[in-house]
């Protein structure tokens, strides 16, 4: 990723498209039923934990599989800050596929990186998350350590300042 100025960097995806979030995830946020793949609809999942949408969320959960309800925290203790798109694909027949990714969290001076395998089903139509199969890692980073994000900034200079200015 190249670093960009902070202006800029609001107004990007969270999704790590490169793309203005108007452009890229906004669309599939207020229209839960139109993102094209499970890819697609990965990213804004991703997208909808970063911003703490709950409602696309839920909307996007299978029906055998969704929770009643969801405990995101708030910015000030979770900060999702990276995906990385591993690989996707669709069964033969259209309507079943999987995502496989890594996300990226921060927390005060952690930072929480969990890969998934994520199993995507048509419902009435629309792409929905199923479930999945996910492993975690957990570490302590210090101030002057390279950011997680990827902007070859400190961390003290990017991501955990972000994340103190939504305290």
């Amino acid at each position: 990723m190249t670093p960009q100025d902070d202006s800029t960097m609001k107004h990007l995806c969270p999704c790590g498209s490169h793309i203005s979030l108007n452009e890229c995830c906004r669309p599939i946020l207020n229209n839960h039923r139109i993102a094209k793949t499970p890819e697609r609809l990965m990213r804004s999942r991703f997208t909808a934990f970063s911003l703490r949408d709950e409602a696309h969320l839920l909307s996007t959960w299978a029906d055998s599989t969704r929770p009643i309800a969801l405990h995101l925290p708030p910015h000030s203790e979770q900060l999702w800050i990276k995906l990385i798109i591993i690989s996707s694909d669709l069964a033969l027949g259209g309507d079943t596929g999987s995502v496989h990714f890594q996300a990226t969290s921060i927390s005060s001076k952690r930072v929480l990186t969990l890969e998934e395998r994520s199993r995507f089903i048509r419902e009435r139509e629309s792409w929905v998350y199923l479930d999945g199969v996910c492993n975690t890692q957990e570490k302590t980073l210090g101030a002057n350590a390279p950011c997680p994000c990827g902007s070859n900034k400190k961390f003290k200079r990017c991501c955990k300042m972000r994340q103190e200015t939504l305290r």
